[in-house]
């Protein structure tokens, strides 16, 4: 897969050199010598090793292994939410992508507690939630 065809967020690794793992930014950072000299991109600043934090940049063209995005990983684990937990979250829960209350998208099951996608950082910690337009589930 082409690096220009790659959404922000998603992890992969580059084809050729070190098999090092990186995410997609989405807001590209520009270089002060100006525009990369191979592929004249004007914000050459396109990706973060997930490891060291430091950005790097991948030309446009370059061939890339999609590993895994966000939204994917989003959608396929969920967290179930009850007693104290699941109260607490419809209270003063929010979803932490579009910032929209529990109270609006989230419902409890019978037993008071509530099944939601998790919003986990690049080492897999859950950090939030997800309302289900923002996980990519759709409703």
């Amino acid at each position: 897969m082409r690096f220009n065809k790659v959404k922000p967020g998603s992890l992969f690794a580059c084809v050729l050199g070190a098999r090092i793992v990186f995410y997609k930014v989405s807001q590209p950072e520009t270089w002060e010598e100006g525009p990369c000299p191979a592929c004249g991109d004007a914000a050459p600043w396109n990706a973060r090793s997930v490891s060291s934090g430091r950005l790097a940049h991948v030309c446009k063209n370059e061939e890339v292994v999609l590993l895994e995005s966000k939204q994917d990983r989003a959608i396929h684990e969920t967290v179930y939410l009850q007693g104290d937990d699941a109260r607490r979250f419809f209270k003063e829960g929010y979803c932490e992508s579009c910032l929209r209350p529990a109270g609006e998208w989230a419902r409890p099951d019978r037993f008071g507690g509530c099944e939601v996608h998790g919003d986990y950082d690049r080492g897999g910690n859950l950090c939030g939630f997800l309302c289900s337009q923002c996980a990519g589930a759709g409703s």
